[in-house]
């Protein structure tokens, strides 16, 4: 629901406008990479503890049993603080999202302010988020630490790690991918949740389209002249998206904009003044 302090019905007599896309809060991003790269700290096998099993003085049963301790204490330190993260997480995205969806519904309208009021829906909403984002923060660490113990009994078993790697080398090149993946999460979410709640708030006040907006560059998928000319199903055509109108109840197979992966094209909500339910 949305209410402005101005004449209804010489707003509803205004000509539909674009509105500012609501962009996604990067902030909240950063701040939820930096969660699940903390949460490696404590999954990471020590330059000592490998020293050790190096040194010939553990079994291959005791070196599993050591890498099942660490597992099971990161997990019943780190996964219930996942749910807390997640949750701070979706309340400071969605908070930030709201203030923006208003100012930007305030400046398509032309008045001197709009208030945006979640429903139950919104807050439901929210909350799948939430469970889903937590899910995933646990993902990171819990791959990295099944990869790293696979790697560790591969040594013992005296295979050849990939490339030729030591296992110290091979369990920090693990790590850096669980690095590359957290800063993958924490975009990718911001972006997914961001548009979810701008779509669901939109759909909640009856707004009904959008216009899609590329960064109209060359990385934008779909580009003939840059490095991604071709699509896929994960992340389609976008160039040729840009400037087209779609609607809210009929997302293309890749999603409303900013929910494929590694999306980075916005929504310009389309506000028809006579169409808004207001407060």
């Amino acid at each position: 629901m949305i209410h402005v302090p101005s004449d209804i019905r010489k707003l509803k007599r205004r000509s539909a406008s674009q509105a500012m896309p609501v962009l996604p809060n990067r902030a909240a991003e950063l701040a939820l990479r930096k969660e699940i790269l903390g949460s490696l700290d404590g999954a990471f096998v020590s330059e000592k503890t490998l020293k050790k099993w190096m040194s010939g003085k553990i079994s291959p049963a005791e070196a599993r049993e050591t890498l099942q301790k660490l597992t099971d204490e990161w997990r019943k330190s780190y996964s219930p603080r996942a749910d807390s993260v997640a949750r701070r997480f979706i309340e400071r995205l969605s908070e930030a999202s709201r203030e923006r969806f208003a100012k930007s519904v305030k400046s398509a309208l032309g008045v001197s302010r709009a208030d945006i009021f979640d429903s139950a829906s919104i807050h439901a909403a929210a909350e799948v988020a939430s469970l889903e984002a937590a899910a995933l923060i646990r993902s990171v660490p819990e791959d990295y630490m099944s990869q790293a113990s696979e790697a560790v009994m591969a040594n013992f078993r005296q295979e050849a790690l990939p490339e030729g790697r030591t296992l110290s080398e091979h369990l920090q090149y693990l790590l850096d991918i669980s690095k590359t993946r957290a800063a993958t999460i924490a975009r990718d979410q911001t972006s997914k949740v961001n548009t979810g709640l701008t779509v669901a708030r939109a759909t909640e006040i009856g707004v009904e389209e959008y216009t899609w907006e590329t960064s109209r560059d060359l990385r934008v998928v779909g580009n003939p002249s840059g490095p991604y000319p071709k699509g896929n199903a994960a992340h389609m055509n976008h160039y040729e998206r840009h400037g087209k109108v779609f609607r809210l109840d009929s997302p293309p197979p890749d999603g409303h904009p900013g929910w494929a992966i590694n999306c980075r094209c916005v929504m310009r909500l389309i506000i028809r003044p006579e169409r808004l339910v207001m407060a």
